[in-house]
């Protein structure tokens, strides 16, 4: 690791106190990412409007208290969506929409030491605490970095001076430090580079998500362009992610929202975390993000709500929990023959050991059931990862079998085979089946199978 002097503003003036600085910088490969893999990218069209609430133009905003206001994030993700949309379905009503979103970003945004802030005009309260209160108008990095993202791809699709100028202006926020009295969302405390979501004085948030966001805007930056101030950036923000992951996981449970409030912590922003540290990895090519990523989802499963599930025939735990998830009673019951069932949730209970299912339907609806292996499960494949790059699956001596399933997740065919020495092989996805973990292995006497995870088999 490097302990990095950069000026930041590469040129541009500065925050009332900001000055040169040093932040901890450890040298991570920009990979290359191809469209269909970037944050934000989905598989295939979406619906123009959805559920949002729009405004007599056409743009989102967030109503609160029956008033409505613009919501810089909202419209930013508005823009990452429809032109994700616009980019399989080629639909000019989407860009136009895009254009729109863009538009009103540009008019409310404020100007300030050379480059571009949008603010937030409604007052926030930081985990619903009135007295921990974001006064408009603030300033967030998540923000930040979302716009650049939209605008970087913006301008791809249009090539619009406009859209360009806008993108450097944007960047150009993430060279400002922390100031008092004018717009800031960069931050370094201790040597570390934070990208602040809830930038405020005295005490930043320190959220994870949020910054892990920003970085996803820096990346884009540098897809776009060289740059050598926007490398350090982006170097920089990694390293204070991989420095603070053991103060993001807590092993057993949810990862912490932020540093400032570790008490807090939420299961979508979890499964957030987990699909961010993947993301990470493929921007990196570094195993320790996705090692974490799959420790994280070992300690909690990613937020499920319904499914079909199985449960055999047999002996089963069983939980009754009140409306706080707390345990109000401890049973076993059994039953006489294997069920179909229909599954509300899927998360870990706490105090108690192992992932349990929320049984909605059957003899056991009521209860939450423990996932077992071929026992009780989610049908189908569940909590399922892509590696782009490939990851290194080791094995120990020994013998293992790999599977292959069919449509209705049931094993189709197995092929075991005996290692006299150890072992490696390349895996591109992980997935939960029939309540097991398994590993997609690419290469080698089992590619195209699945193997599960099991003592001798370490995936890095």
């Amino acid at each position: 690791m490097l302990l990095l002097a950069v000026l930041l503003g590469s040129g541009l003036s500065t925050a009332a106190g900001a000055s040169a600085a040093d932040f901890r910088r450890t040298n991570y490969q920009v990979l290359a990412i191809t469209p269909d893999k970037l944050p934000y990218h989905a598989n295939g069209a979406g619906p123009l409007d959805g559920t949002w609430t729009y405004d007599r133009h056409g743009v989102s905003v967030r109503v609160i208290g029956g008033r409505a206001f613009d919501h810089p994030v909202l419209q930013a993700q508005f823009m990452l969506t429809r032109l994700s949309s616009y980019r399989h379905n080629g639909d000019p009503r989407y860009l136009a929409r895009v254009e729109a979103h863009a538009e009103r970003l540009l008019a409310n945004a404020v100007h300030s030491t050379g480059a571009i802030y949008f603010p937030y005009s409604f007052d926030w309260a930081l985990h619903g605490d009135r007295s921990d209160l974001m006064v408009a108008p603030w300033y967030s990095a998540m923000a930040q970095g979302q716009a650049l993202s939209a605008f970087v791809r913006l301008h791809a699709v249009t090539g619009k001076t406009r859209y360009a100028d806008a993108v450097e202006k944007i960047f150009n926020s993430f060279t400002v430090r922390r100031g008092a009295g004018t717009p800031w969302t960069t931050d370094v405390e201790r040597g570390y580079l934070w990208f602040e979501e809830y930038a405020k004085h005295p005490h930043p948030d320190r959220a994870f998500n949020g910054h892990i966001f920003a970085i996803y805007g820096v990346y884009d930056y540098l897809r776009s362009r060289r740059s050598e101030v926007a490398t350090a950036l982006f170097q920089g923000a990694v390293t204070t992610v991989a420095a603070h992951l053991s103060n993001l996981r807590q092993p057993g449970w949810l990862s912490r929202y932020c540093l400032s409030h570790p008490g807090h912590a939420y299961t979508d922003y979890h499964t957030v975390h987990v699909a961010q540290l993947y993301q990470l990895f493929r921007m990196t090519g570094d195993a320790t993000f996705a090692v974490h990523a799959d420790r994280m989802l070992d300690d909690y499963p990613a937020a499920q709500l319904g499914g079909r599930g199985y449960l055999a025939a047999g002996s089963h735990q069983a939980l009754r929990l009140d409306s706080g998830r707390r345990v109000v009673e401890v049973r076993s019951f059994r039953l006489p023959a294997a069920e179909a069932i229909a599954i509300g949730s899927r998360h870990r209970v706490r105090g108690s050991a192992g992932v349990w299912l929320r049984v909605d339907s059957g003899t056991a609806a009521g209860h939450w059931i423990r996932e077992l292996h071929a026992k009780a499960f989610v049908k189908l494949s569940t909590d399922s990862h892509e590696f782009v790059p490939s990851r290194l699956v080791r094995f120990q001596a020994g013998t293992y079998v790999g599977f292959t399933f069919n449509r209705y997740g049931a094993r189709e065919t197995s092929k075991p085979f005996r290692l006299h020495a150890a072992s490696h092989a390349r895996s591109t996805r992980r997935t939960v089946m029939n309540g097991a973990t398994y590993f997609l292995i690419a290469d080698g006497v089992w590619s195209g199978r699945w193997m599960p995870a099991q003592p001798g088999v370490s995936l890095t």
